[in-house]
């Protein structure tokens, strides 16, 4: 059975609704939860050291905190991918608000290291439901490409946010934040009202395609997905480091790096009215084509800071539209985005080790050589999956 022969009626309409609906409040319910975990992972950095002193542990145990996030988030993600096409939307995103209080409660009441990192997890198995959930029924849902691009947006305000609380609020300030993000999520799980229906399964015609929503087309935009979210996050990890080398002070290649976030999360915010014009294929490539030259121009020691920023800008529609680009191509599937959201969480665990350590053997100064030759990495996934035909995505 052919999957996709027929191209949607513009870069606006999924050819087969996904049968779930939000409200206008429903949809600011999930833009505030995507705010609020935004800056739950942005404050794992600034509180490391308060955690290590309040624990009696040293800083590289305390980054563990970082890793039982991740692994947590993994595994909400991979559950939230069944448990999404099984129950009504709202039951499944309110469960996993629920678990996000409750691991922000855990955090935030934690008497031991022991009982912080499992709480963390818990946290992240609510991140991880939340993430896939939402960006899915979005995805899969009218009007995808400006309200996708506008939740997006508020992940990267939130995660430029998160760290300024903390500067705000002072030493010992994570408990009084984490308890105040267990009562926010509650509020926001109330504010799903507006939410019906649920994701529809993919249609059962007995192919493994259209089962577990794999197939060599959707294996290339993994791929994209994995090196794209792996430079932009190494982006990120390395731009303090290589400004430092440059002569920069550690305050203003600081602000320069939160500037990087800042252009990524106000690019999604600028593309959403032109994501419902423009076709998805094309605002991918060009995005990501623009993200490498503007590496590149990092590379010239008076334009780095400038390099950076516009390659924040020009990274910010490439997850979302993504999303959208695919969905196109596999309507009715929805599994087969769901093995992007994954990817994204792969990308961000495992590429910036594997980037640091290139960017260690040939020197951080030639770190915006390296993070482009990544971005272009993903280009050549992107232009392949452009180039498969498809109707041979079934």
């Amino acid at each position: 059975m052919t999957v996709a022969r027929r191209p949607p009626a513009g870069p606006d309409r999924a050819a087969t609704p996904a049968g779930t609906t939000l409200s206008p409040l429903a949809f600011a319910a999930a833009c505030g939860t995507f705010l609020l975990i935004g800056a739950l992972l942005a404050i794992y950095g600034p509180i490391l050291g308060q955690l290590a002193r309040r624990f009696d542990v040293g800083l590289p145990t305390a980054g563990i905190v970082v890793s039982a996030h991740f692994c947590g988030a993994f595994v909400g993600a991979v559950a939230a991918m069944a448990v999404i096409e099984r129950v009504p939307a709202r039951l499944a995103m309110t469960a996993s608000l629920g678990l996000l209080a409750l691991g922000c409660a855990g955090v935030a009441a934690a008497p031991s290291w022991a009982v912080l990192l499992a709480a963390v997890l818990v946290v992240g198995l609510g991140f991880g439901g939340l993430d896939l959930g939402f960006n899915q029924l979005l995805t899969h849902s009218g009007r995808s490409p400006a309200r996708l691009n506008l939740l997006n947006a508020q992940f990267g305000i939130g995660a430029v946010a998160g760290p300024l609380l903390v500067a705000a609020t002072g030493e010992g300030s994570w408990r009084g934040l984490y308890a105040a993000a267990a009562v926010v999520a509650v509020v926001l799980a109330l504010g799903l009202r507006g939410l019906s229906g649920r994701l529809r399964a993919p249609v059962a015609d007995g192919g493994r395609t259209r089962r577990s929503g794999w197939s060599p087309l959707v294996a290339m935009f993994v791929a994209g997905f994995v090196l794209y979210v792996g430079a932009e996050v190494s982006v990120g990890g390395w731009m303090p480091t290589h400004l430092g080398q440059l002569g920069y002070g550690s305050a203003a290649a600081a602000a320069l790096t939160s500037g990087f976030w800042c252009a990524l999360a106000v690019g999604r915010l600028l593309v959403a009215p032109v994501a419902t014009r423009a076709p998805a294929r094309v605002i991918v490539l060009a995005a990501i084509s623009a993200a490498s030259l503007m590496l590149l121009l990092a590379l010239v020691t008076p334009l780095a800071p400038v390099g950076y920023l516009l390659a924040g800008l020009a990274f910010a529609p490439v997850f979302p539209t993504g999303l959208i680009w695919l969905a196109q191509l596999h309507p009715g599937n929805p599994r087969s985005t769901s093995w992007l959201l994954v990817a994204a969480l792969v990308g961000g665990v495992l590429f910036p080790p594997v980037v640091g350590a290139v960017i260690e053997r040939f020197g951080a100064t030639r770190a915006p050589a390296v993070l482009a030759v990544v971005a272009a990495g993903s280009l050549a996934a992107f232009l392949a999956a452009a180039r498969y035909r498809p109707d041979h995505a079934g």
